[in-house]
């Protein structure tokens, strides 16, 4: 009972002190400011001539800062948790943002470099471009091992001993995430370029599921941080109502506490016996096992391998033509996709969206993970997992969960057209041809109605996946399987009709670039406020029933009744509001010129 206490004592003080460093976050500007107005302008340096010198010291400022904060956070979680845990994290951040995250930045850069036109005329090779590039976008990213040097400060003040081997460590760390991330762009580009000319089969594949599988992992962790801290504080909050009594800070903080230790646990178990930031930590803190040894071998001999296969592989792809032209572009699985697509509708119009899409080579190569698995089905699955896994989940929260995982991916899904493809998806996509259209008689309705029946269409896979997740992972009975199939209705009218409206109220038909459909502001306008707030307000209306019932403790059966009739009523009343509306904007554009 002491240590809880002495526990929620130290939470406190770091909650207190969080606030102190936030100040000191708007204090950073504050004294930039004073260095360039106070000092600077009274011995007369100018800002312009003495430019590296005033960004050096901001520079400086910054990493002092991070020092502070750093060391204080460290005092604090060490007593929470333990050292050991503090610096575990610490080089998990180090090797995520040095070897992992500037990989997906990094590859658009490397594949087709700004200035490739003046490198492909230089006398310098492939691999010697590749090199040069590489280096130049790793020094002007170099500010995060700087500053994840200067978090290493400040936890360094609390290591009673071996500092030296630590910054040892830490320096070998960053050494070996920076040839890891050299390693695996190569690896990743040649994917990419493969996929360039070949098509989307296998490699996209692969990248689509390491990808996924990495925003699987993140998502379990952070939605088990969230259950494991809402629910109970939740379920707290509101014990305390009931029985009028003010809140707890003291239960809060235990509660807290406990959640935090959960995560650890959870995290520790998925890679504490593998990943490289916790054989450094063993390192460190004198526990080192004898598989640790055997892992650090295999990753520098699998390393030195790649480096040697990929010295004269890198850059091949240079000074080649790697756009394909159109009759050939998206071989492999997304071309097949396509093709089914086409085969489910037999309108003509909706057929032509669906052939001129799969024939735009640079928008599916932004967005080729779509027809794979999205990020969106990755996420809620790792949501849904946490649920199912949930110690204090009732039939309620797993209802719920059924619902907002359900409703979260199918929205995601049908909007995706209009979201990911605007240059083929959006009303006013297809330019003046839409001249051609009217001329043939045809009302714009129709070129309406198929963008929305192609958007149905694209989302159908994703929406097909939520249903398999929700019957695989979560508790699945009549309710839920009711309220799924309405949930998914919903979307499948409504959603494609809320992402399209805004282009279809006010089109633009002289755009010559599909990223011309960003600078439209009353397009922007009707997305962010009328169809954005709709969208919202639909999720809200899935979502708030439950909170009523949690309160309300009104009977499972009579609620669910209730529910099914509430998103029946939501499908009849929004679908009439969009059908007038609809309708109202396609005699206004009958009447009129094609002039915007």
């Amino acid at each position: 009972m002491k240590k809880l206490k002495h526990i929620i004592n130290s939470l406190e003080k770091l909650l207190q002190r969080s606030f102190i460093i936030i100040i000191r976050g708007f204090a950073q500007n504050f004294l930039v400011e004073v260095l360039e107005k106070g000092i600077l302008s009274r011995f007369n340096i100018d800002v312009k001539k003495h430019f590296i010198f005033v960004l050096a010291v901001m520079f400086i400022l910054e990493c002092l800062v991070l020092i502070s904060i750093s060391s204080l956070a460290t005092s604090k979680l060490k007593e929470l948790f333990s050292l050991q845990s503090v610096v575990y994290y610490y080089y998990a951040y180090v090797f995520i943002s040095i070897g992992l995250l500037p990989i997906i930045a990094r590859t658009y850069k490397l594949i087709t470099p700004l200035d490739r036109q003046l490198l492909y005329r230089s006398p310098l090779r492939n691999r010697d471009i590749y090199l040069l590039l590489w280096i130049n976008d790793f020094i002007n990213n170099s500010s995060v091992i700087l500053y994840s040097l200067s978090i290493g400060i400040g936890i360094s003040f609390h290591i009673p001993h071996s500092k030296s081997l630590f910054f040892l460590i830490t320096t070998c760390l960053i050494i070996l995430s920076s040839m890891i991330s050299y390693a695996l762009q190569i690896i990743f580009i040649s994917l990419r370029v493969n996929m360039i000319k070949k098509g989307y089969g296998i490699g996209a594949f692969i990248i689509s599921l390491m990808i996924g599988l990495c925003t699987l992992c993140f998502s379990i962790v952070l939605s088990k941080l969230i259950l494991n801290l809402s629910i109970p504080t939740f379920s707290m909050i509101l014990n305390n109502v009931h029985k009028k009594a003010a809140f707890n800070w003291v239960d809060f903080m235990s509660i807290f506490y406990k959640s935090m230790m959960t995560v650890d646990r959870f995290m520790k178990m998925m890679m504490d016996d593998w990943m490289i930031n916790a054989i450094a930590t063993r390192m460190l803190f004198g526990s080192l096992h004898k598989s640790d040894l055997f892992a650090l071998s295999i990753t520098f001999i699998t390393l030195l391998l790649i480096f040697i296969m990929s010295f004269k592989k890198a850059g091949f792809w240079y000074r080649q033509f790697l756009d394909m032209p159109e009759s050939d572009v998206a071989k492999g699985y997304i071309s097949y996709y396509g093709g089914v697509l086409q085969k489910l509708n037999r309108n003509p119009l909706v057929r032509v969206q669906i052939k001129k899409l799969f024939r735009d080579n640079e928008q599916l190569s932004m967005h080729y993970t779509f027809f794979f698995i999205d990020f969106s089905v990755w996420m809620f699955t790792g949501f849904a997992i946490s649920i199912a896994s949930f110690k204090h989940a009732s039939a309620l929260l797993s209802l719920f969960g059924t619902c907002f995982v359900i409703n979260a991916i199918t929205r995601d899904g049908f909007s995706s057209g209009v979201d990911l493809f605007p240059g083929h998806l959006k009303f006013d996509a297809d330019g003046k041809s839409v001249r051609l259209f009217r001329l043939s008689g045809g009302s714009l309705s129709q070129l309406y109605q198929s963008k929305i029946k192609t958007q149905r269409l694209l989302g159908l896979h994703e929406s097909i996946l939520g249903l398999l997740i929700v019957i695989m992972i979560l508790r699945v009975n009549f309710y839920s399987l009711l309220f799924s199939g309405l949930i998914f209705l919903l979307n499948y009218l409504v959603i494609p009709h809320l992402s399209t409206l805004p282009s279809y109220l006010s089109p633009h038909y002289k755009r010559q670039h599909y990223t011309e459909a960003e600078i439209y502001k009353e397009q922007e306008l009707l997305d962010n406020t009328i169809f954005g707030r709709a969208r919202q307000l639909l999720t809200l209306a899935i979502v708030v029933p439950f909170i009523i019932e949690y309160f309300a403790k009104i009977s499972m059966n009579t609620f669910c009744m209730m529910y099914a009739s509430w998103v029946v009523i939501l499908i009849l009343f929004v679908s009439l509001m969009i059908r007038m509306t609809v309708n109202k904007t396609t005699r206004r554009l009958d009447r009129s010129d094609l002039v915007a």
